[in-house]
């Protein structure tokens, strides 16, 4: 048995009656201290089992296997592609930014926005005459009518991003809040603030992205899929 860690696709094995003997294997590569082998054979048999239930006929086995294949299969590979989570959520990051930057642009004007909100202290903020300001190419400095089409483009590209980037870390609890603390790398002190339907995109890009975090945290320190 020691020549079975070497083998090609042990990630894709599947079992026809019982899981026993996978079980087994994944036990002895742990006991052998072969991670990654381990790894492989726990995809194996989730993926086997993920197959069996949608093929069972069962309505609720069915939807159980397909919230399966989307929250961990697809993520994580049930832990072997324990770095997959990270690489999601740095991708997710250009995709949300496109409906910020359809925000940012103006053409929602009433229906949705991003709102740059200044201290209520005068002396912290560096517009002393505003305590917001929505945020639009109108909002720019020198405004929209003086500025160049590229730098109009830079701009709202650039906000977009970093609210993008904001709202997928604007997770933690109490101080311990990673969108607080990328808002720190700011030059003047103020905050984002979503309405509307960006808001909603926002909140479903930060519960994401949690989950994402946790399913890299998890997978990568622990075997909860064992």
């Amino acid at each position: 048995m020691k020549w079975i860690h070497s083998a090609l696709d042990l990630d894709r094995v599947i079992y026809i009656e019982t899981r026993i003997s996978l079980t087994v294997l994944r036990e002895m590569f742990k006991e052998m201290g072969l991670r990654e082998e381990e790894r492989k054979i726990t995809k194996a048999i989730r993926t086997s089992d993920r197959r069996k239930a949608q093929q069972s006929g069962d309505v609720g086995q069915w939807i159980e296997g397909a919230f399966n294949f989307a929250a961990f299969e697809i993520t994580t590979g049930y832990g072997y592609n324990y770095g997959r989570p990270l690489w999601i959520l740095a991708a997710l990051i250009p995709i949300f930014a496109v409906p910020y930057a359809v925000a940012i642009s103006g053409r929602t004007r009433g229906q949705g926005g991003i709102w740059v909100v200044w201290p209520a202290d005068p002396a912290m903020r560096s517009r002393a005459s505003q305590e917001s300001t929505r945020l639009t190419v109108g909002a720019m400095p020198g405004g929209s009518a003086r500025a160049n089409a590229v730098h109009r483009v830079a701009w709202v590209v650039g906000f977009s991003l970093y609210f993008s980037i904001v709202s997928a870390f604007h997770i933690g609890w109490k101080e311990l809040n990673t969108g607080s603390w990328i808002a720190r790398l700011q030059t003047d002190e103020y905050t984002f603030r979503a309405i509307g339907w960006v808001r909603s995109i926002a909140g479903i890009q930060s519960l994401l992205s949690m989950f994402l975090l946790v399913m890299w945290i998890l997978t990568w320190l622990g075997r909860p899929f064992d």
